[in-house]
């Protein structure tokens, strides 16, 4: 999206972020520390998947920003794909001031009996619906907080993203010609990179999936209030960032300090989550930000001989859990086989990583010296599985002093549909 890139650094003078990771997989993986501070993990009853409750939004950053005096929208498209549907039954009321899950369900179950268009209202897809509503919201008296979050246009075909460059350069600019970006701060972000297609089966692609985009446009009043501010931000380009960072800016802007995170990974001397209107430490590790290491772009991965025992035990334990999956649904999947052994890589982080019970990532975490070397070794496999050539990655993580192996399923991932 050239356009909008252009509006966006040229014209608005927004700060890309370059360093900016995923922490999970998926977008509940991320979304979850930006709109709570807390990594998936930590919701309520993730581990009881579609016995789950729904959950509670008064744990959201839409609730503190209410009680601060803010209207607040939460608008998303594509509701049948509801980020807190995969393991909660959504919310218990509803988050926002303004919430379109409602609406876009009763339009979507409609237009499946009717044989019509889900992706649009009359003649405009939703996502034009949504900047629409972003506008008309801005237009309004007193203090404003959104979140616009826009899937259809590039979850499924991520070569149709293109054709939305038009009307979001245009959105973009609208801000600067009201005159509304004087007092509004503009983060326009991706919550990960494309998870599965062509792109996503290189090199490159796999990169793209862990570093998706994040930019800032900080007003004049912030500023003029905080001349340290964009320094500061400016500084952060090129460090390893994450969700938890912007939820903790987004609070830091609006001064609602008693609602930043001020969670620290067990061993690490600073803060999962840190404002980028002050200086991080260049030297960050995934570790400290709570990456777990199979997401993490900085580890060494080197590749394994065929020779090794290890190579055949990581990939059958693989071959193992996808078959497991696939075991619970007899009557829509068929066992696969494996075809061939793309690659095994092998890492050791400095840091090491407790996996919980749970598919989870990152409960308890301690540093490695406190063990012999190593405790664990990590894995990343890469398979091909049949009938019709399925592509898994995964990672495997062996317990030296255990002898064993154990597959986190949040670090499992089809990169091939």
């Amino acid at each position: 999206m050239p356009k909008s890139l252009t509006v966006l650094t040229k014209e608005m003078g927004a700060v890309v972020l370059n360093g900016f990771h995923v922490v999970g997989g998926k977008s509940p993986a991320n979304l979850s520390p930006l709109l709570t501070g807390k990594a998936a993990s930590e919701l309520p009853d993730i581990d009881q998947f579609y016995f789950a409750d729904h959950l509670d939004p008064a744990m959201f950053i839409f609730d503190g920003m209410k009680q601060d005096g803010y209207r607040t929208a939460f608008y998303k498209d594509m509701p049948w794909r509801g980020t807190f549907l995969n393991y909660h039954k959504g919310f218990s009321h509803q988050p926002a001031d303004h919430y379109l899950c409602p609406f876009l369900m009763k339009h979507y179950v409609d237009s499946l009996k009717s044989n019509g268009n889900i992706f649009c209202i009359g003649d405009l897809p939703h996502y034009n619906v949504m900047l629409n509503l972003t506008k008309q919201l801005f237009e309004l008296n007193g203090k404003k907080f959104s979140l616009t979050y826009i899937t259809d246009i590039s979850h499924e075909k991520f070569g149709i993203v293109s054709s939305i460059d038009d009307d979001v350069a245009n959105y973009l600019r609208w801000f600067l010609y009201t005159r509304k970006l004087d007092n509004t701060v503009i983060i326009v972000m991706s919550d990960h990179g494309m998870r599965f297609g062509p792109q996503r089966a290189t090199e490159l692609g796999r990169i793209e999936e862990r570093l998706p985009f994040l930019s800032i446009v900080l007003p004049k009043t912030v500023q003029t209030l905080r001349p340290a501010a964009l320094l500061n931000l400016k500084s952060n380009v090129n460090v390893l960032t994450t969700t938890y960072d912007v939820y903790d800016t987004i609070l830091d802007i609006v001064e609602l300090d008693t609602y930043r995170s001020n969670c620290t990974v067990s061993g690490a001397k600073i803060l999962r989550g840190m404002s980028l209107l002050e200086p991080i430490p260049k030297n960050r590790s995934c570790y400290e930000a709570d990456i777990a290491p199979y997401w993490c772009v900085c580890n060494e991965w080197k590749a394994v001989s065929r020779n090794e025992t290890i190579y055949r035990k990581v990939v059958s334990q693989l071959v193992e859990h996808v078959n497991g999956v696939i075991k619970q649904f007899p009557t829509l999947c068929s066992k696969r086989d494996l075809l061939h052994v793309e690659w095994v890589k092998r890492s050791n982080p400095k840091h090491m990583t407790y996996l919980s019970k749970h598919f989870n990532v990152t409960n308890k975490i301690k540093p490695l010296k406190q063990y012999r070397e190593p405790y664990f070794d990590y894995y990343q496999v890469k398979i091909v599985m049949g009938p019709k050539p399925a592509v898994y990655e995964g990672a495997v993580t062996y317990s030296v002093e255990t002898d064993s192996l154990t597959i986190n399923e949040n670090d499992v991932t089809r990169v091939n549909m």
